[in-house]
């Protein structure tokens, strides 16, 4: 059997940026999350931020293998539509993976939009 033919390793996504208290501290970063899932397999999960000694690339590349991810096998990526997180599964597997943006967070983009005119 083909790698390629087990069905696709799903990654959701999500990223948020920390602020410091204002006059408290003038650090923000960004942290990434995401879930994994494959058929057959409990899902996983990870977390990444900057300053931390596993880069974001490593950590995801080790959460695919943990569902059985092998090259040659299809990742589809589901985010709020920032190329940067498809991105990083693209860095993580070196190779393409298909991008879907989420309906959840296109929902929220287009309330806000309404919300701003009304």
């Amino acid at each position: 059997m083909s790698r390629a033919t087990k069905g696709p390793v799903s990654v959701f996504m999500g990223g948020t940026y920390v602020r410091a208290v204002p006059g408290f501290q003038t650090r923000h970063f960004e942290v990434v999350m995401g879930r994994l899932e494959a058929s057959g397999r409990s899902p996983s999960h990870f977390a990444t931020m900057p300053n931390v000694k596993t880069a974001r690339h490593q950590t995801i590349r080790a959460c695919l293998r943990t569902q059985g991810w092998l090259p040659g096998r299809e990742i589809v990526v589901f985010s709020d539509g920032d190329p940067s997180l498809a991105d990083a599964v693209r860095h993580a597997a070196n190779s393409d993976a298909v991008h879907i943006l989420d309906w959840f967070h296109g929902s929220m983009r287009v309330q806000h939009l309404l919300a701003d005119r009304w």
